[in-house]
């Protein structure tokens, strides 16, 4: 007897250990079993954070739309589903709007397990105004897949969309959706996740001045900077696209893609041009950084120039000129000269100034340009097989240079700054959701190797460039602000010649350091300089200076 009770308290004591273990230990594990007979879970999208301008007005963000969810055993006569994919066992057709969803909803009977989940649609507000340095998502590629992303996802593919991805992404939520035999939605568990917002990013960029450069620019690339920040003011690349269309669907794509002016192609960052006579600015620094010439040195420009069995010619004769006024009226035929004095050696070491490597601005896949060496003309050529020509077409800007607006914004900014600017970044600030700051993009000291003395000279003859009466960037003038530039016309072996201009304002205390580029504009005095001279008095109409009576040029 005693036997058959230790036994019968035996199995009880393994029942009750059983019971604890099922209904208490493992109650979450079967109550997850259980709701599968009555409740499946639904994601809740979480939006991506929004981006702003500098001043605060919203340029891209998300509003509602949504997604449908399939059975793939389901019958789908009634709709034409263009655009979608296979995740599981369900379809998933994205993005679709209100009218659709109250369609799908009137024959909920004959789509027996359908979910609709509200999805977060991307906005972008200017359209192609800001395509370049926003960029735009799309549907994440399997290479991409990485962390908790899946197929069907969005990821920033471009611009700060995909630079600042991990901080405009926000983190899904769920909840339980009860359903009946058929599966239609009877009601939600109180049991879910909330969905965690993506952070705001707050741009350097000022809309109303990005919107305005844009419609004032025929094609080609418009890029403004703080000097005393290397902030970034305007970032405008034309022809521009619309972000809005890789949101939708690859049929809205077809016509960016096949388009013969490339709107894809930044034109601030990544196209690499020949400067033109912008480059004599390098050029001239680098002479007199090296004591090779001084600023009293000068040649006489009779329009022509030879060297062995080629000739050059300047776009005018200009007599007898010192190395300011060869700056000032943009005098070819001095600059021939001084790069023959230089040679390609020291021509290179206009790398130093930050030409032939990335500025480090804050959007991805940026390219460096191109200052070509001895050692690649030795290449090219072979050893004592090219000459004089060489270091002669390098110190006007042409021949196998390539520079990027960027990298002429950064050298611009520096001079402006008296030698000193930082690196160009587009973000100013990273806030949450209650509007904190949580971050800012690191930014280094960029330093021109030139003396004080070398930085001032090259200043003042920015200043003739506008403002003396043979400057050819006169047309660049303000009557109440002291504007400092150059102009650059570009030669292009592929059709009309690339305008330049580059400058900054005011003299004594600089705000702004700007470059336009005019594709295919021509000259650029006659067409880039007007273009900065509109700019720039957009700019100061809304961000007023007090100048100094004293730095006034009547």
């Amino acid at each position: 007897m005693r036997l058959i009770q230790l036994f019968g308290v035996g199995i009880v004591l393994v029942i009750f250990a059983r019971l604890f273990q099922l209904q208490i230990i493992q109650h979450r594990d079967y109550l997850k079993f259980a709701r599968r007979n009555y409740a499946r879970p639904q994601v809740i999208k979480s939006p991506r954070g929004r981006i702003l301008d500098r001043n605060g007005k919203v340029i891209a963000s998300d509003v509602l739309s949504f997604d449908i969810y399939l059975p793939v055993d389901s019958d789908r006569s009634l709709f034409n589903f263009l655009q979608c994919d296979t995740i599981g066992n369900y379809i998933v057709v994205h993005r679709k709007p209100f009218e659709l969803v109250a369609k799908l909803a009137e024959h909920s009977e004959d789509y027996r397990g359908v979910q609709i989940i509200v999805s977060p649609l991307r906005r972008y507000w200017l359209g192609e105004i800001f395509s370049h340095p926003l960029g735009y998502i799309a549907k994440i590629h399997k290479s991409e897949l990485r962390g908790d992303y899946k197929l069907g996802d969005l990821i920033g593919k471009s611009g700060i969309e995909k630079n600042y991805e991990s901080f405009l992404r926000g983190k899904d939520g769920y909840k339980y959706i009860v359903t009946d035999a058929y599966g239609r939605e009877l009601g939600a568990l109180e049991e879910y996740i909330s969905p965690q917002p993506g952070k705001d990013i707050i741009l350097t960029i000022d809309s109303d001045l990005q919107r305005y450069a844009y419609e004032i620019l025929p094609k080609g690339a418009i890029v403004a900077c703080d000097p005393k920040t290397g902030e970034i003011l305007i970032y405008v690349s034309k022809p521009g696209y619309d972000p809005n269309s890789f949101v939708l669907g690859s049929k809205f794509v077809k016509s960016i893609l096949t388009d013969t002016l490339h709107p894809l192609w930044d034109r601030v960052r990544n196209a690499q041009y020949p400067p033109g006579s912008v480059f004599k600015l390098a050029i001239a620094a680098i002479a007199l950084e090296k004591k090779l010439i001084t600023p009293e040195r000068k040649f006489t420009c009779t329009g022509k120039f030879s060297i062995g069995k080629y000739k050059y010619r300047c776009w005018s004769v200009h007599h007898t000129v010192d190395l300011y006024n060869a700056i000032v009226q943009s005098c070819d035929i001095y600059f021939y000269k001084l790069g023959i004095i230089l040679g390609v050696n020291n021509i290179h070491e206009t790398v130093k100034l930050g030409f032939g490597s990335p500025t480090g601005i804050d959007l991805p896949n940026e390219s460096k340009g191109f200052v070509p060496s001895k050692a690649f003309y030795n290449s090219k050529y072979g050893r004592r097989r090219w000459g004089k020509g060489i270091p002669a077409i390098l110190a006007i800007g042409q021949g196998e240079i390539l520079v990027t607006p960027l990298q002429l914004l950064r050298f611009i900014a520096a001079l402006a700054n008296y030698g000193v600017t930082y690196t160009p970044h587009l973000v100013r600030y990273i806030q949450d959701k209650e509007g904190r700051p949580i971050g800012a993009p690191r930014v280094k000291e960029f330093k021109l190797p030139l003396s004080e003395e070398t930085i001032s000279f090259i200043r003042r003859a920015m200043r003739g460039v506008v403002n003396d009466e043979n400057g050819t960037g006169r047309l660049a003038k303000l009557p109440d602000i002291i504007v400092c530039g150059k102009t650059g016309t570009a030669e292009n072996p592929h059709g009309k010649d690339h305008a330049w201009f580059v400058c900054f304002a005011p003299y004594d205390d600089p705000k702004i350091a700007l470059v336009v580029f005019v594709e295919n504009g021509g000259m650029g005095g006659g067409v880039a300089a007007p273009i900065a001279r509109k700019i720039l008095k957009r700019f100061f109409e809304k961000y007023p200076v007090q100048m100094d009576r004293a730095d006034r040029i009547n």
